[in-house]
Parts: C-alpha cells; sequence; structure tokens
C-alpha cells in the first residue's frame, strides 16, 4: 500500500479577516481532486473481492475502505465542499455496505447504513470536526487549533453566556473562509445540545456526539 501524503491542514486561513493563504488554498484543491481518483480506484480494487469464492475477504475490504480511500483519513478538510463531490464518496461507503451486508443494488440503502451503525460521510466530516473542537477546548489538541476558538461574549449578561458557546467570525470569502476551522467549528459546536458541550471527558463526548448525529442522520 502506498504512503499517504500529508495531510494538508486548512486551520491557518483568516476566516475573521478574509485572508487566504495561497498554499493552503492549493492544498484544499489538490485534496478535492482525489476525491474521484480514490472513488475510482476503489470500484477497480474492492469490487472484484465480492466475486463468489472471496467472500472472506470482505470484512478486510470494508475495514480498508473506511480507513484508506478519505472517507475518514484527514475528512475535516471536505467541510464545506461541493453536494457533488461528497456524493462521490457517499456511493463508496454505499458500496461497501451492500458488500458486507449482501445487499442487492436496487434495495434502499438507508436501513442497511443504519443496521451497520454507519454515519453518512457528511455526518463523519462533522464528527470529526467536532471532536478537534472538543480537544482543543480541553487542551489534547496543539495550541495552534485552540488559539482560533474564543468564548462567546454578548454585548450585555445573557443565559447563553455560561451556555459553552463560540465565537463565530465573520467571514468574507465564502470558498474558503467559511471552511476555515475558526468559522467551522464553532458553527458546528454552537448547534450542539448543552448536553454534549459539557461532557466532562473526549469519551464520553464521542459517545454523545455519535448519538445525536446517528439520530439526525437516521430520523
Amino acid at each position: 500500500m502506498q504512503n499517504k501524503a500529508k495531510c494538508p491542514g486548512p486551520w491557518r486561513v483568516g476566516a475573521g479577516s478574509g485572508g487566504v493563504d495561497q498554499a493552503i488554498g492549493d492544498s484544499w484543491q489538490r485534496y478535492n481532486l482525489t476525491i474521484r481518483p480514490a472513488s475510482s480506484s476503489w470500484w477497480t480494487d474492492i469490487i472484484p473481492l465480492a466475486t463468489p469464492g472471496a467472500r472472506p475477504a470482505w470484512l478486510c475490504c470494508v475495514v480498508w475502505v473506511n480507513k484508506f480511500l478519505s472517507i475518514d483519513y484527514c475528512n475535516s478538510l471536505l467541510y464545506g465542499i461541493s453536494n457533488t463531490s461528497i456524493n462521490k464518496l457517499q456511493l463508496v461507503q454505499n458500496a461497501a455496505a451492500r458488500l458486507l451486508n449482501h445487499t442487492k443494488s436496487w434495495h434502499h440503502i438507508t436501513p442497511v447504513l443504519k443496521d451497520l451503525h454507519w454515519l453518512p460521510v457528511s455526518h463523519r466530516i462533522s464528527y470529526k470536526i467536532l471532536t478537534l473542537t472538543y480537544k482543543a477546548l480541553h487542551q489534547l489538541a496543539p495550541p495552534y487549533l485552540s488559539e482560533l476558538l474564543s468564548p462567546y461574549q454578548p454585548q450585555r449578561s445573557l443565559r447563553s453566556t455560561s451556555a459553552g458557546l463560540l465565537s463565530t467570525p465573520k467571514s468574507k470569502l465564502r470558498s474558503f473562509g467559511d471552511r476555515a476551522f475558526s468559522r467551522a467549528a464553532p458553527k458546528l459546536w454552537n448547534s450542539l445540545p448543552k448536553l454534549i458541550r459539557d461532557s466532562d471527558s473526549l469519551t464520553t463526548f464521542q459517545s454523545r456526539l455519535k448519538t445525536h448525529l446517528f439520530s439526525s442522520a437516521y430520523p
């Protein structure tokens, strides 16, 4: 298996000022362009495992798909990209689910994903960003991430002052600024129920978060 390239970090994009480092922007474009090759390689490398006589390999197939084909790897970088690009990765996950459960292509995929307890790709992206946010707020992440987050401070005393909300900086560039960690993290964080934000450990937070996202994905 080939070594992956170093994950480009979008965390230094200046959402507040609107300034975007060109190198970071290029990294975003390159990563977006890897979605199609990754999804295409899946069809040629993995589908043969579904042939009769190769069934024992299906478990390795699913693990390989989820860990090494950009479904989870650096997927926080995919926040805010087009639905078309997200759908390409979702098709990969759907096919893996069908392979694992021996589900025919004409059967609806949602019950299969729900039965496997798999979050859809878009929710997996939110899960990754929110986990990074929790770590950044509890000194479990590099300082440069924590420095991008600041508590929400209303102009007058409100109940929200003690609700654990984050300040969301303004962005002048929708294409890149809205994808910055400094803007995406507060937006997602503030949408969580207070019970999840107030979790006293990373394990508890991740458990509650997955339950919350799972309920949102499969109401």
